[in-house]
């Protein structure tokens, strides 16, 4: 929009020229406004290699940022691969407990019973040789 509005400011100062020219010619008023536009478009120059200045420093940083997001995306990555392996192995010494748990109770429950059988066989294994005393 700014470049058409540009041009037919150009094309009016043209055809003022040439009119200007044509009513009364006074080269002065013409190098006035050649300055100015010289000056103008020179502003405008200036101005447009600084939108270039600052779009390159948008890009630069965004590409850090892309950078920067793609490290910490790679590093949650890791901490989440090491949580899971973290999980896992507590999840592994919570089986072995409870297997080794189980066992004990296991364990114990034969024990008491071998030695609940094995007094009974004392008691019965005890009577019958004191009855062997006794009937001698």
């Amino acid at each position: 929009m700014a470049r058409r509005q540009t041009k037919d400011r150009r094309r009016k100062m043209k055809t003022k020229k040439h009119v200007s020219k044509a009513a009364a010619p006074s080269s002065s008023v013409e190098t006035f406004i050649e300055a100015r536009f010289d000056r103008l478009e020179n502003k405008l120059d200036d101005f447009k290699d600084e939108i270039n200045a600052w779009k390159q420093e948008f890009v630069k940083q965004l590409t850090k940022l892309n950078t920067n997001m793609e490290s910490v995306l790679s590093t949650i990555a890791e901490h989440e691969g090491r949580i899971t392996k973290l999980e896992q192995s507590a999840l592994k010494s919570e089986t072995r407990r409870e297997t080794v748990s189980e066992l004990s109770k296991f364990g114990w429950t034969a024990a008491k019973l071998l030695l609940g059988v094995g007094a009974v066989i004392g008691a019965v294994g005890g009577c019958g040789w004191v009855l062997k005393l006794i009937s001698i």
